[in-house]
């Protein structure tokens, strides 16, 4: 559903009703730190990529088009780690926006702060290997604000004046595996897997099933605007 299988126009739309709600999700405070930790360890695991440095030890890139994101993250991992963050903006060839690089710097503190979300190791293509997640999500809180994390990271949503379609895409299928079965066990919502290319992909494609998920992930003025449209 990326980029490549629609018009400039149409993935310009998705982008933009995609922002509206990751600003929303991006501005709303984090009362707990164990949820503002679930919500940056999805991000992590998700959607970034480990680079080997000369020194030894790994440094963190994100790449995303959003910039309430970018934000978001250079602080939660300044806050919570006291790490340091470099971004850069480039333009895509592919559509004419914005996109934001952000790293992280690559020390000895940065190691410990990838450990403490769950960090392993990582694959050739800079995937990481985390451990086991499940021990963070016990209560209802983290699993939700996890779910957060996961759509702020990698997630699109059509708008509803369009159809109804929510994905969350990432080349981390190991991952990507995890987060669906955890919402398989919510037994909320149908959610539906595929893969095309190299990426994986968590989907919605009805309307009630896409109000469950942004009422989970907490973006109800979102879940409003598209409740009034339903």
């Amino acid at each position: 559903y990326r980029k490549g299988c629609h018009s400039k126009r149409v993935w310009q739309e998705i982008m933009s009703y995609t922002a509206f709600v990751k600003k929303e999700l991006s501005y709303k405070d984090i009362s707990k730190s164990c949820c503002e930790k679930s919500l940056l360890s999805a991000i992590v695991r998700l959607e970034g990529k480990f680079i080997h440095e000369k020194n030894g030890y790994y440094s963190l890139r994100i790449n995303t088009q959003d910039n309430s994101e970018a934000r978001w993250f250079i602080f939660a991992m300044n806050r919570m780690y006291s790490l340091h963050s470099d971004i850069r903006i480039r333009k895509s060839r592919l559509n004419d926006s914005s996109v934001f690089l952000v790293k992280t710097e690559a020390s000895y503190a940065s190691q410990a702060a990838y450990s403490d979300l769950g960090f392993m190791d990582a694959d050739d293509e800079g995937n990481g290997r985390f451990t086991d997640i499940s021990e963070l999500l016990i209560s209802v809180c983290d699993r939700y604000a996890y779910y957060r994390g996961a759509f702020l990271s990698c997630g699109l949503i059509k708008d509803p004046d369009k159809g109804y379609y929510l994905e969350i895409a990432s080349k981390n299928g190991i991952e990507i595996n995890r987060l669906f079965k955890m919402l398989q066990e919510e037994s909320l919502v149908n959610v539906k897997r595929s893969r095309r290319r190299r990426m994986e992909y968590l989907y919605f494609n009805n309307s009630e099933d896409i109000s469950t998920f942004l009422n989970m992930i907490g973006a109800h003025n979102s879940l409003m605007d598209s409740e009034n449209k339903r």
